[in-house]
């Protein structure tokens, strides 16, 4: 199984060695495309300013934005990175949810807060997979 597999296929099973490989390089793709996102978007110009130079908050504390007259190109980039990062994540924890014998829509449990961070550690990243071939594949430990 090569990497494309490992980070963008639905199928199979991976072990979880595997698994934690794949969610560093998928953070460290999806770093790459979204930093050099962020790096071309023109923070200085989307920003709105207040008569003494100082951003513009909103009630939250956040600053006002203004995104008129703003090259789309590098939000696209972002939010192409952002769905990559999901597809990638996805893929390896439905895989992983393969090994240890449960359907891929398990993986939804990492979407709820504090207990989907949780489960993800102690289920996908430390428990073992099912020994032998289950409905998913071969033990990916040995094939």
């Amino acid at each position: 199984m090569g990497l494309s597999d490992i980070l963008f296929s639905f199928n199979g099973r991976i072990n979880r060695g595997k698994f934690w490989w794949g969610y560093l390089v998928a953070t460290l793709i999806s770093l790459a495309i979204m930093g050099v996102a962020s790096y071309l978007l023109p923070w200085d110009q989307m920003m709105v300013l207040g008569p003494d130079g100082a951003p513009v908050l909103d009630e939250a504390g956040a600053p006002q934005m203004n995104f008129e007259n703003v090259s789309w190109g590098p939000a696209i980039l972002f939010g192409v990175g952002l769905l990559m990062s999901m597809v990638m994540g996805f893929a390896l924890m439905i895989k992983r949810c393969h090994d240890r014998g449960k359907s891929g829509w398990w993986s939804l449990i990492a979407m709820i807060p504090i207990v989907g961070g949780i489960w993800l550690i102690i289920d996908l990243g430390i428990m073992e997979g099912d020994e032998g071939p289950n409905q998913y594949g071969p033990n990916p430990l040995r094939v």
